[in-house]
């Protein structure tokens, strides 16, 4: 019986130890594949073991490529194990097995996705330990049932039966498993008291040794329980990283991603509130993109908030995950909003995107001291499958938006190109057409398909106008009411100004496309030319009663003048010849003055002052008679840069310029005239000015002004 029970308990315990071992080494080896930094491998491998384990990382060569003994790193496995170890391990795969040797229990487990085993190794002595003290007390125990037997016939030899009973009894029960038995030796001496005290001393060991082996099974339970539990909640993990995988991949709505993502978590890690933020750098602020859970005012969709002064900037700040089990106390930062709105504890981590902070994840909860670093390792691992489809998503929204504005620019510019009641047109560096607006089409009475494609040159009337486009566009890139004669598709002419711009080429050394407006100004240059026929009309008009009141003023004067003193020496013939030399010398004299009076009115009609002369020296001319005739004096002064102006226009002032001088001789009694010419940018100004008596303007009748 003993030797079943002791067959029993072994087996049992070597069968715990065993799935203890080989639930460890596959959770070890789950860890190891998370971690891809040697030093988070060395500190993993420390941080896993127990006082009585140790564990490595073998690489395909044999060698430690990781362990638990940092001393051990780099050295060969066959170094420290049997040579049963050796083949196990080379023959691969996942399993526990007893290094006979030792008694070591060493397990085996492939490292999802890279080439190497984890290994995990128990002490044998906490198989053996136990099992030996129970195998020694087996063998007592037989000793004892033989000595039992020895002093049965001793007993009866020396009438001493009963005592041999009780041992008898006891060693029985103790077979039978009760380690709790004890002997009353007070009755008995000699030999029999010795055995008594010897069994209870037995007993006291085996019940000594089964309560530590079921503290130990206890403890192994409770370790493979917890292990267990871990295994669980990494299923669980991996299950929702593959369903956020799938979530990703199934579409590319975002929204949707965001909302299934939110479902999902939920499941995993207790929230009420989640949010994703985008953070702008370059503007310091973060956007809110999602948000679900319990409301948040300044907190929601798409609201945009500084940086300054919150976890947000911590955590980019530091590139770390943030945990507050109390938001009301932990800084780095006071959410006085956060805890009037109940949230005690949250959890932040960065998502990373090509090294850059693109944005953060974050978790509140109502209860405080809810998230630790079993949240805070799912968060991170979740951040590699979501941050990228968040980048996307980014990517895509501003793409849309620039898509979109693109095209509402276009079709700003298309309405406006359309609706534009000027022609419009762009032209390729070729001198093809490659659209025209409805206004150019009329302009030219062509039809869409005829005017696509069609030879630019066509539509010039004079090809000397389109050379002399080209030049300056090519020259300068802009042309600015450029005049020109175009042809309608019947072939009428038109006066037109064009104003062009060119595009720049892809290749810079070429010619980019044109882009121009042109207007027709066909009746507009009629209306010119009506109104300077009128103009030269109105100008014989006036030069006319031009002369004619200067013939009135001067010449007819004159005339009446000898007259009256002809007649009036006619009649002193008679009466007083004495007086006839007075009134013929003063007919005389009105004469000569008739006589110069009329040469300076042909000679203000002969063309040749204008056409001999250019405007300031005809003007000159002008004052210098002025001067000559009556003894005043007079100066000529100008003013700004002379310019080339219109016969007409120069006509006009020379005309303007003697009237004036003619007026101040004969009723302004001046003794100085100042004459001035001024230059300016759109205007010519001709100033008299004299220091003779002057006329009250109120009291001239308009036709006299």
């Amino acid at each position: 019986m003993a030797i079943f029970t002791r067959h029993t308990v072994s087996e049992t315990f070597s069968e715990l130890a065993s799935d203890d071992t080989l639930s460890q080494v596959k959770l070890l080896a789950n860890e190891v594949s998370s971690s891809t930094d040697d030093r988070d491998l060395q500190a993993l491998l420390a941080r896993f073991v127990k006082e009585d384990q140790f564990a490595f990382l073998v690489a395909e060569g044999g060698n430690y490529l990781a362990h638990s003994d940092g001393s051990k790193v780099g050295g060969s496995v066959g170094d420290d194990f049997s040579a049963q170890v050796a083949a196990e391990l080379a023959a691969g795969g996942e399993r526990v097995v007893t290094e006979s040797t030792t008694g070591r229990l060493v397990g085996f487990s492939p490292v999802p996705g890279a080439f190497s085993t984890a290994v995990l190794i128990v002490d044998g002595t906490v198989v053996s330990t136990p099992m030996g003290r129970i195998q020694r007390a087996a063998a007592v125990q037989l000793a004892v049932s033989l000595v039992l037997v020895a002093v049965a016939g001793g007993t009866v030899i020396w009438f001493v039966f009963k005592p041999v009973q009780r041992l008898t009894k006891a060693a029985e029960e103790l077979g039978a498993g009760n380690l709790d038995v004890q002997i009353d030796s007070s009755e008995m001496e000699g030999e029999l008291e010795v055995l008594a005290l010897a069994f209870n001393q037995m007993s006291r060991q085996l019940r000594g040794d089964r309560d530590e082996l079921e503290q130990r099974v206890e403890e192994r339970t409770e370790e493979l329980r917890r292990i267990q539990e871990a295994e669980r909640r990494l299923a669980e993990e991996s299950a929702f990283l593959s369903q956020v995988g799938q979530i990703v991949s199934s579409t590319l709505d975002i929204d949707e991603v965001y909302e299934r993502f939110a479902a999902e978590m939920k499941k995993l890690v207790d929230f009420d509130r989640l949010a994703i933020n985008i953070i702008d750098h370059e503007a310091g602020v973060f956007v809110f993109r999602y948000a679900s859970g319990l409301l948040q005012p300044g907190r929601q969709v798409p609201d945009v908030v500084a940086l300054k002064d919150t976890q947000t900037e911590h955590v980019i700040a530091t590139g770390k995950p943030l945990i507050r089990g109390g938001i009301a106390s932990n800084p780095p930062a006071r959410d006085e909003l956060s805890v009037e709105l109940g949230f005690r504890s949250s959890i932040m981590v960065p998502l990373f995107h090509k090294g850059r902070i693109l944005g953060t994840l974050s978790l509140r909860s109502r209860r405080f001291n809810t998230y630790g670093s079993r949240e805070q390792s799912v968060l991170e691992r979740l951040s590699d499958y979501i941050t990228p489809a968040i980048a996307n998503a980014e990517l895509y929204s501003q793409q849309t938006k620039a898509e979109e504005a693109l095209r509402e620019s276009e079709e700003r510019f298309r309405a406006l190109f359309e609706d534009s009641r000027d022609a419009i047109f762009i032209s390729s560096p070729e001198g093809k057409f490659i659209d025209l607006n409805q206004a150019a089409l009329d302009l030219f009475g062509l039809t869409r398909d005829e005017a696509i494609g069609a030879n630019v040159a066509e539509r010039y009337a004079n090809p000397a106008d389109q050379r002399r486009f080209q030049r300056d566009i090519v020259r300068s890139g802009v042309v600015r009411d450029f005049e020109e004669k175009l042809l309608k598709k019947d072939g009428t002419e038109m006066d037109c100004l064009v104003t062009a711009t060119r595009r720049p080429a892809a290749d810079s050394d070429s010619v980019g496309e044109i882009q121009g407006i042109i207007r027709d100004i066909t009746e507009r240059k009629r209306a010119e030319e009506t109104l300077l026929q009128q103009a030269r009309e109105l100008a014989v008009l006036e030069e006319r009663s031009r002369m004619a009141r200067e013939i009135h003023d001067t010449l007819a004067q004159g005339f009446t003048g000898i007259f009256l003193q002809l007649e009036a020496g006619e009649q002193a013939l008679s009466e007083s010849p004495d007086e006839v030399a007075g009134h013929l010398s003063k007919a005389k004299l009105l004469a000569q003055e008739s006589l110069q009076e009329a040469r300076r009115s042909v000679w203000d009609l002969l063309p040749h002052a204008l056409e001999q002369l250019d405007l300031v020296d005809a003007l000159q001319e002008a004052v210098d008679q002025f001067v000559a005739a009556g003894g005043e004096q007079a100066t000529l002064k100008v003013a700004g840069e002379i310019r080339e102006l219109m016969p007409t226009v120069q006509t006009a002032i020379l005309r303007i310029c003697q009237e004036s001088l003619t007026n101040v001789r004969r009723h302004a009694e001046a003794n100085r005239v100042d004459v001035t010419l001024t230059f300016q940018h759109k205007a010519v100004y001709l100033a008299v000015q004299d220091d003779g008596q002057g006329f009250d303007t109120e009291n001239v009748a308009p036709e006299s002004a």
